[in-house]
C-alpha cells in the first residue's frame, strides 16, 4: 500500500531521473548505499526494503525453524540486510553480477554484518560457466544468464556440491534468478530432501522456457516429488494457484513448504494481512 501512495506522491520515474547516491536505513535500522537512478535502489530509499513481503515471511520462518538462510540472487542486498538480522545462524547469499555484487559487499562492510557470508557466483543445477546479460542501468534486478550471447562469462555452482557435508541445517531459501529458478532447486535437491526449508521463489513461466528450456510443468511435478504445496504470494495474503491461468503470469513470487507443514499457510497469510495495514512497519514487523 505504502509503494501506490509513494509512487502517486512521488512517482518512481521522477526520482530515477534524478539519479542521485543515497545512504538509508532498512527497517531494522542496517544501512544501505545506492543509487536512485535504480529502480531497486529507489523503492529502497523511500521503505527501507524492495521486497516487503518476503522479509515478512522469512522473519516469521526464522521464528518457527532453525538453521540458516540461502538467498540466490541477492542482488544489491536489499532485503539481504534483514535476513541476516533474523537468521542467528547465518545467511549464505549468492549474487553473480559484478557490479551487484560490489554493491551487496559494500552493504554487508558498512553493516559489519558476521553472519553473512556472501558469494560472487550463479548457482544452477551443474558447475559450469555461462554467457551472461548484465543488468540495465535503470534496474539492476534484470540481469540474466543465456543460452545465446552475453556481456561476460560467469561461474554457476550446484548448491548440493558447493554445501556437500558441511552446511549443517536450512530454514529457508529465497531464489530470484530470472528464469534459472528450477535449476537452482534441482540443484538443491539433497538439500531439500535434507532439511525441509521453507522456499520462496519467483516464478516467471516465459522466463523459464526462454532462458532455462523449462516449463511451469516441470515446476510442479518438482515440488509434487518433494511432497511441497505451494501457494502465490499476493498483495495481501498467499492465494492458492490454478496453473494453466498462471502460465500467463509474470514476475510472481510463490511460496513452498512441505506438505507436513500445511497448515503454517494460514499463519504466513495471516502475517501478510497484518503487515499490510501495519502502520508501524518500518519499526515493528508483526
Amino acid at each position: 500500500m505504502s509503494h501506490r501512495i509513494q509512487n502517486k506522491l512521488y512517482p518512481t520515474a521522477d526520482l530515477q531521473k534524478e539519479s542521485f547516491t543515497f545512504l538509508s536505513k532498512s527497517i531494522n535500522n542496517t544501512k544501505l548505499f545506492g543509487n536512485s537512478n535504480d529502480f531497486i535502489a529507489a523503492q529502497f530509499y523511500f521503505h527501507g526494503y524492495f521486497e516487503w513481503r518476503n522479509i515478512v515471511l522469512m522473519k516469521a520462518v526464522s521464528q518457527i525453524f532453525d538453521g540458516v538462510c540461502l538467498e540466490i540472487g541477492a542482488n544489491i542486498g536489499t532485503e539481504t540486510l534483514s535476513y541476516s538480522k533474523f537468521f542467528e545462524k547465518g545467511v549464505f547469499a549468492f549474487e553473480p553480477e559484478p557490479k551487484n555484487f560490489l554493491k551487496l559487499k559494500e552493504t554487508k562492510d558498512i553493516n559489519n554484518l558476521v553472519n553473512l557470508k556472501i558469494f560472487q557466483l550463479g548457482v544452477s543445477d551443474k558447475e559450469e560457466n555461462l554467457e551472461f546479460k548484465v543488468s540495465e542501468a535503470s534496474n539492476s534486478g534484470t540481469g540474466y544468464f543465456s543460452k545465446h550471447s552475453g556481456d561476460m562469462n560467469l561461474k554457476l555452482i550446484k548448491l548440493d556440491d558447493f554445501f556437500k557435508d558441511r552446511l549443517g541445517s536450512c530454514a529457508g531459501m529465497v531464489i530470484d534468478v530470472e528464469g534459472f529458478e528450477l535449476k537452482v532447486l534441482k540443484g538443491a535437491s539433497e538439500i531439500i530432501n535434507e532439511f525441509q526449508p521453507v522456499i520462496i521463489l519467483e516464478v516467471n513461466p516465459s522466463l523459464m522456457k526462454e532462458r532455462a528450456d523449462e516449463g511451469l510443468e516441470e515446476l510442479v511435478a518438482f515440488f509434487d516429488k518433494k511432497e511441497y504445496v505451494y501457494r502465490q504470494i499476493s498483495a495481501l495474503n498467499l492465494k492458492k494457484l490454478n496453473i494453466e491461468n498462471f502460465k500467463k503470469q509474470t514476475h510472481v513470487n510463490w511460496i513452498a513448504i512441505p506438505n507436513t507443514k500445511e497448515f503454517l499457510f494460514r499463519k504466513f497469510s495471516r502475517l501478510l494481512w497484518m503487515n499490510a495495514f501495519n502502520p508501524f512497519f518500518k519499526k515493528f514487523i508483526f
